[in-house]
């Protein structure tokens, strides 16, 4: 009885498929009157499976360098030793410098567009080269005879007390190089500009025999004992000598 009931459902399934655009043929059991063994159909809610992913590597992403430490090996040019004790002048100075920064390896997904870090953040170490310069001063022993007049840092001051066409422009200099000079007005007005940093004497001399005696015996200051050398020239009222300077 079953089987006879089946048979004319399914002549009317077929017949209305037919009348459709496209029909559906769906095979029968032995059971149901069909060829397939009893229990070979059987319907499940399968999962589609998941698109295969594809990842490729693009551009790490980096981290900003920083220093590491201090700067060393550091060469300077010229030395402090190399020029006069107290004289002005720039000095350069390049020194090596540890820098480092993070590297983390990426990748992204060719369809989805996404992207993930790959591997472990890695630490990158260089070593560059720094060149500085400032404004030094010199260290160098000035023990022994010397004539320099080198004019150097030259700052000027406007007194504006007088009008600006009359106004006054005075030179001052904190280096004015090596130099002993003497101006004679007269016998009895001489007036003595010892000139070396921080061992400078300016003097006035009101006769000739405090002048002699200041010569035979120098001046001492700052630990030195400073005299007067070998003449170098005369311009007009001045006259200009060697200065010397030794340890006392």
């Amino acid at each position: 009885m079953m089987k006879k009931i089946i048979i004319p459902m399914m002549l009317a399934f077929a017949s209305t498929m037919a009348n459709a655009e496209y029909m559906i043929k769906i095979p029968l059991e032995q059971a149901q009157g069909g060829s397939l063994p009893t229990g070979s159909i059987q319907f499940t809610n399968q999962e589609p499976a998941a698109p295969t992913e594809n990842w490729v590597a693009i551009e790490p992403q980096y981290s900003s360098w920083v220093d590491e430490g201090t700067p060393y090996n550091c060469q300077f040019s010229p030395s402090t030793e190399e020029i006069y004790f107290n004289k002005s002048f720039t000095q350069t100075w390049q020194c090596s410098q540890s820098k480092s920064r993070t590297k983390q390896s990426r990748e992204m997904e060719e369809i989805s567009g996404a992207v993930r870090d790959s591997g472990d953040l890695l630490t990158e170490v260089e070593t560059v080269i720094v060149t500085e310069s400032n404004e030094s001063r010199g260290t160098m022993s000035i023990v022994g005879c010397f004539y320099d007049e080198e004019i150097e840092e030259m700052d000027f001051e406007y007194y504006m007390s007088l009008p600006p066409e009359e106004s006054i422009a005075y030179l001052e200099s904190l280096y004015r190089g090596f130099y002993w000079r003497e101006v004679h007005f007269s016998d009895t007005n001489i007036h003595l500009n010892a000139n070396v940093p921080n061992l400078s004497e300016n003097k006035i001399f009101s006769s000739m025999d405090s002048y002699l005696a200041f010569l035979s015996s120098g001046y001492s200051r700052n630990g030195y004992k400073v005299t007067r050398g070998n003449y170098v020239r005369v311009e007009g009222i001045n006259t200009y000598y060697q200065i010397c300077i030794q340890p006392i």
